[in-house]
């Protein structure tokens, strides 16, 4: 029996947004599980343009290696680059619990070969949702990981639940991708365990503005012109100024982008190291030559993706 499925990259925190706004992109983890005659010992490839961590390392591996009783052959193609920000482990946890459930479903007598794809998804999604929240620890990631879309999500009672939210077709989300990677536990530790009420005060009128801002005017060509402001409402005071600080490139980069009257705005994907920018198809192509070299300045290897956002989020192949 083969078994394929996909899970989409994600940005999270989306400037203000800490541990609440997620949005998935179309950059891809897709992995092939293959059981049955032939296969005598479990097996694993890889490749990519960001190769998965191998075996002992492989967070999809680990997970069917404790559940499958049977050996099998697993390859993984991953295009998303590890531990920068851009949720190569919520792929990762997604794949392997989907893969899983799907074996279960099979377990309990559902015939998973002939139903529709797109059908199946839906069941294994809402499935595992709740579970996946439980391991990754924060929703941001996790739940467009696993939807799609422009996500608001919170827990409750260990209960996940999400609303989507509008984005303009128009606006194209641009990745500047540095080879220095950063450990989300790292990342996390260095932030500070209180914060000033002014902070936090600024930070919930910029959520709460720029949320309002794209639920208003997505879907009106006419207020493209608002979203040009959109860099004074991505402001962070929460975690992004702490995380810079292990990687001061970004920082650097995100201030030359956000000076630039092309890009609408700049912030720091996740816990970094991905530096995120919003702005029209090829209206700043200069902007990020220039904000590419602050990181070659320091040696630095730095790759430019332009992506869409995916609205399908975990799928079935």
């Amino acid at each position: 029996m083969i078994y394929q499925i996909a899970a989409p990259a994600t940005l999270s925190n989306f400037g203000p947004g800490f541990d609440t706004l997620g949005m998935a992109i179309d950059r891809y983890l897709k992995i092939k599980l293959e059981t049955g005659e032939g296969i005598v010992d479990y097996e694993l490839s890889l490749a990519g343009e960001y190769p998965a961590p191998a075996k002992e390392d492989n967070i999809v591996f680990k997970m069917l290696r404790q559940h499958c009783k049977k050996p099998f052959r697993m390859s993984v193609v991953n295009d998303i680059p590890v531990k920068r920000g851009l949720g190569s482990s919520s792929a990762a946890l997604a794949c392997a619990l989907g893969l899983i459930q799907i074996l279960k479903f099979e377990q309990e007598g559902l015939d998973v070969k002939n139903l529709d794809r797109g059908s199946l998804a839906e069941m294994v999604k809402h499935a595992i949702f709740n579970e996946a929240i439980a391991e990754e620890g924060h929703p941001d990631n996790i739940t467009p990981c696993l939807f799609g879309g422009f996500v608001t999500a919170r827990v409750d009672k260990k209960e996940g639940s999400f609303l989507n939210i509008p984005f303009p077709k128009y606006i194209a989300v641009n990745l500047l991708v540095p080879a220095f990677e950063t450990e989300t536990k790292m990342a996390r530790g260095i932030l500070p365990p209180d914060y000033k009420l002014s902070d936090a005060v600024k930070n919930l009128q910029n959520l709460s503005f720029m949320v309002a801002n794209f639920c208003l005017n997505s879907d009106n060509a006419e207020k493209r012109p608002i979203f040009y402001g959109l860099k004074n409402l991505l402001k962070d005071y929460l975690h992004q100024d702490y995380r810079v600080k292990l990687c001061p490139s970004c920082g650097d980069a995100i201030k030359i982008l956000n000076e630039s009257d092309k890009i609408m705005g700049a912030f720091l994907s996740g816990s970094g190291t991905t530096v995120c920018a919003l702005a029209e198809p090829e209206e700043a192509a200069g902007v990020f030559k220039n904000a590419a070299h602050i990181f070659k300045a320091q040696n630095i290897e730095v790759r430019h993706h332009t992506h869409k956002i995916e609205y399908n989020g975990l799928r079935i192949l």
